[in-house]
């Protein structure tokens, strides 16, 4: 990440990337109403537990 960027309507992540170089991201969103979440602590654990799971996914071995 080099850096951020706001207008009126987005909020930009910047990056350094190379020419053919494959970037991945991720977003997420919640709203208030929706009862997904009751609050933001709630919201933070739903991210760090989504996280936690890109960075150790789960591994399976079938055997015949």
């Amino acid at each position: 990440v080099t850096g951020t960027a706001e207008d009126a309507d987005n909020r930009l992540l910047l990056i350094a990337a190379q020419d053919g170089e494959t970037i991945t991201y991720f977003a997420g969103a919640g709203w208030t109403r929706s009862g997904d979440f009751a609050d933001r602590a709630a919201w933070d654990d739903y991210v760090a537990a989504a996280a936690a799971r890109l960075h150790h996914p789960l591994t399976l071995t079938l055997t015949p």
